[in-house]
């Protein structure tokens, strides 16, 4: 699925993984993290290779395309469960929870099951479980394709001033054009598993390295 991916991210840096469906966007994601053996070549971070470690020793935050919650567990454990995982104080990880359920809109919901949650909430809960796990890498699929216009732009939003207030390093797989050129750090276009060009938003929309990226770019 992949070929010859070879793509460097910064800290704390956000860059968007652009491209349309089937490119390889969600088997990339799911490489770093571990949920797909890769057959050649390396995954680091910082210095460290992760390429073999289990997904639960990578320290990397996942949020999948089916947003799935624990259903036995209300909205507010559901998004302090990666915390509890780690060993993090039981009222800390409430407190946290609370933060980052309103932060998503999710507050009066917080003591409520998931099957009762429609699915744009039910995004928004996984989003929050996400950002509040704390961790160094966040990988994000399609994260707002259940929402509305206004209220995709308020999550990427808040992502954002996320990632720069903790320097968490964000990989997110979109297939938003317009919102890869308005937030993005960088713009990682892939078509058919293979990373055509990466650069900042002006470059690549102003110096397309191919056909497929102008036209892709508009």
């Amino acid at each position: 699925v992949l070929h010859s991916v070879d793509l460097d991210i910064l800290p704390g840096e956000l860059v968007m993984l652009l491209g349309g469906t089937d490119a390889g966007k969600s088997s990339l994601l799911r490489a770093i993290a571990g949920l797909e053996e890769v057959s050649s070549g390396e995954i680091w971070i910082d210095d460290e290779d992760i390429t073999r470690n289990k997904p639960n020793k990578r320290r990397v935050g996942l949020m999948l395309q089916s947003y799935p919650l624990l259903p036995r567990m209300t909205v507010a454990r559901n998004v302090s469960f990666g915390l509890r995982q780690h060993d993090v104080s039981s009222t800390l990880a409430q407190q946290t929870a609370d933060q980052f359920l309103t932060l998503v809109g999710l507050n009066q919901f917080a003591q409520h099951m998931p099957r009762q949650l429609s699915l744009g909430q039910q995004q928004r809960a996984v989003l929050a479980r996400t950002l509040a796990s704390g961790l160094r890498v966040n990988l994000l699929d399609e994260p707002f394709s259940a929402q509305d216009a206004q209220r995709r732009e308020t999550l990427i939003r808040i992502v954002r001033k996320q990632q720069q207030q903790s320097g968490t390093t964000t990989l997110i797989a979109t297939r938003d054009r317009n919102q890869a050129m308005r937030h993005a750090d960088r713009i990682a276009l892939i078509r058919n598993g293979e990373i055509q060009q990466i650069g900042t938003p002006i470059d690549v929309y102003d110096a397309p390295a191919n056909r497929y990226v102008a036209e892709y770019m508009g």
